[in-house]
């Protein structure tokens, strides 16, 4: 019986390191509106912030362009990496055994990292990817009939929702009851809230991301964001499964296809999600609520589909692949790049470090490109060295049970290690 083990670094797929790289950028872009706490400020207050003429143009732009698009390309790795996973050497037994511990171990990562930002959306990766496994036998295209039908139920369960106010939507009850949990602390608004999480009192942050945890997973459900991530999981397992990513100048022709199609469709709904949510209501069950919701489940999983085929096309060019590699050693460590963007947020944002708090979108932009420009080099220089970024060292060995060297020997050997 051949015995399990991670992928060899000659198995990688680079295109998907880059995509992993890529997607991070603009992860990083969106929440650093939770990081700086721009959501508690007044108007008054954002509009004395540097620049603040660009922001509100900026903050359109960030919605149509990035929100929810780069969570769907990490959620459409996540299944190609299921696929992956399943074709490794061993029984099917032993693969899904060390599958499930890999999620259990992702699992607690991200407890911990709800601990200290509420927004930590590994947690929640971890809990969807056991439902991947009972539908490892379905066809490819039983599959993507499920993953259109979770990419666009949103709308259908919103419209429900509307009809039968508070009997369906348990998620309003764990929204409410964090708040309460939050007054219990002194905290009585957005601003109360902002300004406990960015004091010098690191044990009531805690305690305060622990009521967040509630809210956090409250909030993903109202959003429906278990359908989107799912559907986009199991796109990515058919792709994985295919291994399209291994034959993209064969694929040229569909590639092109889906891009078109991707950018066709994706960017009108997205224009239109951008306008629909400078206006409130979609917390309140309300038409504009409902049109924030068709747009959003018609626009950004085509557009995500069309940003990966683009990327996928202009890696076939070798002079645009040499630029792009340069994005694959951020993906390789996209994990610890994550969590590492939570402890830049704490350092900069919250008076633990620097205490900035007169940030609007057109700085925090500029401050996303410089941080990932120095996560590149660092990632860059890292694996240079070592054979796993920090947390994934952790992550595999937990996973496998047994100790890892981190360290590279020498060069001769980079092709006898895990990748």
């Amino acid at each position: 019986m051949q015995s399990t083990a991670p992928v060899w670094l000659t198995d990688r797929v680079q295109l998907l390191d880059v995509l992993r790289g890529f997607a991070i950028l603009g992860i990083f872009m969106m929440n650093l509106y939770g990081f700086s706490f721009y959501w508690a400020f007044t108007e008054s207050e954002k509009a004395g912030m540097a620049l603040a003429r660009y922001d509100e143009t900026v903050s359109f732009l960030h919605i149509m362009i990035f929100e929810g698009k780069f969570y769907s390309i990490f959620s459409l790795l996540f299944g190609v990496g299921f696929a992956i996973y399943l074709k490794k050497s061993g029984t099917e037994k032993n693969v899904l055994r060390l599958f499930k511990r890999r999620l259990v171990i992702l699992l607690f990562i991200g407890i911990f990292h709800l601990l200290l930002w509420s927004g930590d959306i590994v947690s929640f990766y971890a809990i969807l990817g056991f439902l991947l496994i009972p539908f490892r036998r379905f066809s490819n295209k039983e599959l993507l009939i499920l993953a259109g039908f979770c990419i666009l139920s949103p709308i259908a369960w919103y419209a429900l929702r509307m009809t039968f106010p508070g009997v369906l939507d348990v998620s309003q009850q764990m929204i409410g009851f964090s708040i309460k949990m939050d007054e219990r602390l002194g905290v009585h608004s957005e601003k109360d809230l902002a300004n406990a999480l960015a004091g010098t009192d690191i044990f009531r942050m805690v305690r305060l991301n622990l009521d967040g945890i509630i809210w956090r997973y409250g909030d993903l459900l109202f959003q429906s964001r278990h359908f989107k991530v799912f559907g986009m999981f199991l796109v990515g397992f058919v792709v994985g499964r295919s291994e399209f990513y291994k034959h993209l100048a064969a694929k040229k022709s569909l590639l092109i296809k889906l891009c078109v199609a991707g950018f066709i469709i994706g960017l009108p709904a997205n224009y239109l999600l951008a306008l629909f949510q400078k206006q409130p209501g979609y917390y309140q069950l309300t038409a504009n609520g409902m049109k924030q919701t068709i747009a959003y489940a018609i626009g950004v999983a085509p557009l995500a589909m069309g940003y990966c085929s683009l990327l996928a096309l202009l890696y076939i060019q070798r002079g645009v692949k040499i630029f792009l590699d340069r994005l694959a050693p951020v993906g390789r460590m996209a994990l610890t790049n994550y969590l590492m963007h939570t402890f830049i947020g704490i350092l900069v944002f919250t008076k633990l470090g620097f205490g900035i708090q007169n940030w609007g979108p057109t700085i925090l932009t500029i401050f996303a490109l410089v941080v990932f420009a120095i996560q590149v080099l660092i990632s860059t220089w890292w694996l240079r060295y070592f054979r796993f970024g920090p947390v994934e060292w952790i992550w595999r060995q937990l996973t496998y049970g047994n100790r890892m060297a981190i360290k590279k020997q020498n060069s001769k050997n980079i092709q006898n290690q895990y990748a």
